[in-house]
């Protein structure tokens, strides 16, 4: 996946919160917490592939 694939997804999950009402602070808030949650997932997943 591409930088720009990322920030694509990004954008349409933007626009999906934003139709549902929700502000740009809010969903940026939420987003951001998303996207912390599957990096530690996946460090989470490295890490026990090396066990």
């Amino acid at each position: 996946m591409t930088n720009s694939d990322i920030v694509q997804k990004l954008w349409n999950l933007c626009d999906v919160l934003r139709d549902d009402g929700i502000n740009y602070s809010d969903y940026v808030t939420e987003l951001v917490l998303l996207l912390f949650i599957k990096m530690e997932f996946e460090q989470a997943q490295s890490n026990n592939s090396f066990t």
